[in-house]
């Protein structure tokens, strides 16, 4: 299954390929409040968390030991 092969943050051109968006668009729902998943800023990049991504789009992901 993808969901185990992902990292744990993903970056926000990942993140829109999974949602089925452009990059761009992604980015917009981002600055105006509208994304279905808030990313975590880590200084000038957005990251967002990997399992929230899943858990919006339906899908489960595996327990994964840290």
């Amino acid at each position: 299954m993808i969901a185990n092969h992902l990292p744990p943050t993903l970056d926000a051109h990942q993140t829109a390929d999974l949602f089925g968006v452009s990059y761009w668009s992604l980015l917009r729902a981002v600055h105006s409040g509208t994304s279905p998943v808030e990313p975590l800023r880590v200084g000038r990049s957005l990251r967002f968390p990997t399992g929230r991504v899943l858990n919006v789009l339906g899908i489960q992901a595996e327990e994964r030991a840290i």
